[in-house]
């Protein structure tokens, strides 16, 4: 055996072979070789083995065998002719033997280098090397009364949710997709998140799919001087989902019985029709493109309610009463919600809301909208002239919701704005049951939204004139026919069991991974978290808020996005393909501030120290920039 040269390695690595790199065997020569790598750290780790076997496992998919009788620790990759075996000793030792060697030689290569069986009593740990990540997925349990209600957010509210009934609003208008389809799309998006469809079921889902078409047009002169005009059909698509159920609210110290959606979400899209050359040599591919819409912006909607964390701060009514006031309380909740319907004209006792305005910001900012003015002193006006009863603090809370983008069309010059707007009203601790038992939390009691589509020309007046209209319908809407769907009173049955502690900020700041995370298969560590060590641990996830972000080079560019809760830039997102973020503007701007997930392997490519190599999009998940509904 002889060592073999190499570049760029350093003393703790050698590679031995019997054959020269350039030579051949000799007549029945067998080829040998030998990897030795060893590595020494100042610091004893006990999770040392558990770590190096779990990279190889999330890699390589190799799984590995435990060795005795050598060092305090050992496992063994490979075959009957060659393999890996790496020793650990005491916490801070680790060798590593690889090469055409079957394990019994390797063992006894590793000994003669630890001058002995290497046993220093040095205890690691760690789980098996199955490396599973268990996640806990126990849903909130709420209380046996109304004066015990648990809180729950809109995330654990969608966990708990095993079937509803579903209700597609009567006025949705979209054309290419019949009644039935669209049924057919909610039905399915709900099963995928094991939500079955009842008639009956307590739970109403709503689902309001809107379709608002544009026109664009694309002129070619030709030589000749002719023109021809060719229209490009762009249909825009609004989809909602607002899961309601029977709650009772406490207004002026009275009970009302109410229909109200503890969560719900919306979302927006376009599809542009294909050209009709197009249509005439591969078919018309319109209604299962837009079906495919649908269920995507469906599966955003339930997206958006599981990543939903949000917890409201209005104070518990019940945190004060007596005892003879809670028993009250308890037996007038069950007196309603299973004798009495749910109120469907202007809330009994309103008084004048506290109002959001919220204006999303565009994941690219050079294609940004106007802010809109004198927003919030609309619904002040407004409220005035409703003659609206105040109180402080209020129970009930508008958000209004505004979404203003522009869409580039590729058959087009210039594209198109897209002006979306959501009002919902909501009223604090509405308590409802769910499986036998009582929450509570903020429940939307009417919502409603607009839609339109501006070229761009006179874009500045159609956002000013937009949002007071819809300041104007909405408080019309208060006061008119909420149009809830009907569900029916029915006697709530207890289950039995021990309500889990009403700390919904305890239960928000425990992280719980949601599905995307669960795919990676990897633990889940906040960026403030890392250190240098945990690049050993193999692949993880990592949270955090972008500070800044820089590109570099030109075959490839590189694009590195850094955080704001790593000091020095100890660990950050590098990519050899920006286009990967190419939404959030041309340099990138729309990721400043925005709080994303990237889920990998730490990677040397990532310098200074060290990051997540992202080579496809499915490795990030950027969260949006709305503050969540409580």
């Amino acid at each position: 055996m002889f060592l073999r040269p190499g570049r760029g390695v350093g003393p703790e690595y050698c590679n031995y072979m019997n054959v020269g790199p350039f030579d051949r065997p000799k007549p029945g020569q067998p080829s040998v070789s030998l990897n030795i790598w060893f590595l020494h750290q100042a610091a004893p780790d006990p999770d040392a083995v558990v770590d190096a076997a779990r990279v190889l496992k999330q890699q390589r998919q190799w799984d590995t065998t435990p060795v005795t009788g050598i060092g305090d620790a050992a496992f063994w990759v490979g075959n009957e002719m060659s393999g890996e075996l790496r020793v650990f000793r005491g916490g801070t030792d680790t060798l590593t033997l690889s090469g055409q060697l079957p394990l019994e030689k390797l063992k006894a290569l590793a000994m003669k280098a630890l001058g002995g069986s290497g046993q220093t009593g040095f205890a690691y740990g760690g789980k098996p090397a199955t490396f599973d990540v268990a996640y806990a997925d126990t849903p909130v349990v709420g209380g046996s009364s109304f004066s015990q209600a648990v809180y729950i957010a809109q995330s654990e509210f969608l966990k708990q949710l095993k079937e509803v009934s579903l209700n597609i609003a009567a006025e949705s208008p979209v054309k290419s997709i019949s009644p039935a389809d669209q049924r057919g799309l909610v039905t399915k998006a709900l099963a995928a998140r094991g939500i079955t469809v009842r008639a009956g079921a307590p739970v109403v889902a709503q689902a309001t799919l809107e379709q608002h078409d544009s026109t664009g047009t694309v002129t070619t002169t030709y030589r000749s001087g002719n023109q021809t005009v060719e229209k490009f059909y762009i249909h825009n698509i609004f989809v909602s989902l607002d899961f309601y159920t029977r709650a009772v609210v406490m207004r002026g110290g009275q009970a009302h019985i109410v229909t109200a959606a503890p969560a719900r979400a919306f979302s927006a899209r376009q599809y542009v029709e294909d050209s009709e050359i197009r249509k005439m040599l591969f078919g018309d591919e319109t209604i299962s493109d837009m079906k495919d819409l649908v269920l995507y912006l469906l599966d955003e909607d339930l997206e958006q309610i599981a990543h939903n964390h949000a917890v409201d701060g209005t104070p518990w009514h019940a945190s004060t009463w007596s005892a003879g006031q809670k028993a009250s309380a308890d037996a007038e909740f069950l007196r309603l919600m299973s004798s009495v319907p749910s109120e469907t004209g202007a809330p009994a006792g309103f008084t004048a809301p506290q109002v959001e305005t919220i204006q999303a910001v565009t994941d690219d900012p050079d294609e940004a909208c106007p802010e809109t003015k004198s927003w919030r002193q609309n619904w002040m006006l407004e409220i005035q002239r409703k003659r609206w009863t105040s109180q402080t603090p209020s129970a009930f809370t508008v958000r209004h919701v505004f979404r203003c983008r522009h869409v580039p069309v590729f058959r087009f010059a210039g594209g198109y704005y897209r002006l979306v707007d959501d009002v919902s009203l909501r009223e604090a601790n509405a308590v409802f049951v769910v499986n036998g038992r009582v929450f509570r939390k903020p429940a939307t009691l009417v919502s409603a939204h607009r839609m339109l589509t501006d070229q761009g020309e006179n874009l500045d007046s159609a956002v000013q004139l937009f949002v007071p209209q819809s300041v104007l319908q909405f408080s019309g809407l208060i006061e008119g026919n909420l149009n809830l769907p009907a569900i029916a009173p029915a006697a709530v049955r207890i289950a039995a069991g021990t309500a889990s502690p009403d700390d919904p900020v305890a239960r928000a700041a425990k992280h719980e991974p949601d599905a995307w995370e669960r795919k990676w298969n990897a633990p889940f560590y906040t960026v403030d978290q890392y250190n240098p060590t945990l690049a050993r641990k193999g692949r993880m996830v990592l949270e955090g808020t972008v500070a800044g972000v820089k590109t570099e080079g030109s075959t490839p560019t590189w694009l590195r996005i850094y955080f704001k809760e790593a000091p020095g830039n100890v660990v950050n997102l590098c990519t050899p393909s920006p286009d990967i973020f190419s939404e959030f503007g041309s340099d990138y701007r729309g990721l400043i501030g925005r709080t994303l997930k990237v889920a990998g392997d730490i990677d040397g490519l990532c310098i200074p120290h060290g990051g997540i190599r992202v080579v496809q999009s499915s490795q990030v998940y950027v969260y949006g920039a709305e503050p969540a509904v409580p």
